[in-house]
Formats: C-alpha cells, sequence, structure tokens
C-alpha cells in the first residue's frame, strides 16, 4: 500500500483539480465582464445627451424623426414609411402610430439619458 493511491483518492485528486480548473475559469470569465462593462460604460458615457423634448417634437412634425434623434435609423424610417400610409388608408390607426412615435421617442431618449448617467456613475466608482 504505502505511495500506491486508491482509486478513491484518485478520484477525489481530480475532483479537486477539476474544482480549481473551474474555479480560475470563473475568476477569468468575471474579469473578462468587468472589462467588458467598463468598455461599454465608456462608451456610453461618452455619448452626448439626448434631449426627450426634442426627440418628441420632431416625432411630432415628422413620425418617426425622434427615432433617427435617438439613434433608431431602422424604426424611424419605418414609421416615416407607415404613418402617412397609414393616415391615407384608415385616419385611427395613423393617427394611433404617430401618437405611438412621438411616446416612445420621448421614453427612449429619457431612457438613454439614465442609461448614460448610470455608466458615468459606475466609471466614477471607486475600482472602476
Amino acid at each position: 500500500m504505502g505511495l500506491e493511491m486508491s482509486r478513491q483518492d484518485r478520484k477525489t485528486m481530480a475532483e479537486i483539480r477539476n474544482r480549481i480548473k473551474g474555479e480560475q475559469a470563473e475568476r477569468e470569465r468575471s474579469a473578462a465582464d468587468a472589462a467588458q462593462k467598463r468598455q461599454w460604460a465608456k462608451t456610453i458615457a461618452a455619448q452626448p445627451a439626448k434631449s426627450p423634448g426634442a426627440a418628441g417634437v420632431l416625432s411630432l412634425f415628422l413620425p418617426g424623426a425622434g427615432q433617427i434623434y435617438n439613434g433608431d435609423i431602422l424604426v424611424g424610417l419605418l414609421a416615416l414609411l407607415f404613418t402617412p400610409l397609414f393616415y391615407i388608408l384608415f385616419f385611427p390607426v395613423g393617427m394611433i402610430i404617430h401618437i405611438a412615435t412621438i411616446v416612445t421617442a420621448y421614453s427612449d431618449a429619457s431612457k438613454f439619458n439614465r442609461t448614460r448617467m448610470e455608466a458615468q456613475e459606475f466609471l466614477s466608482a471607486p475600482g472602476a
């Protein structure tokens, strides 16, 4: 017996090695996630704030313009295309879509500003 390891001992040693490898991989993932979050925060914080009022007014006068102002180019172009179409085909639906573009433009700009503020707070926190 002496220096020989039993099957159970070898199995236990393998489990310990696997657990250590898993913990190391988890630490590496955590570090990568933190670096990714820092980069995301830097990108968001560097962008200028959006004016919710301007976004809403833009969509009031030109449906979809507020979405384009907020950076949602595709959504803005679709609203620009479909809102007048529905005004012509079925006025109440066109009106609902138009109001929805105004409301979403305003709320998306507000949400962006909140996210931007959170990113700035994250970057100013100690250890970030």
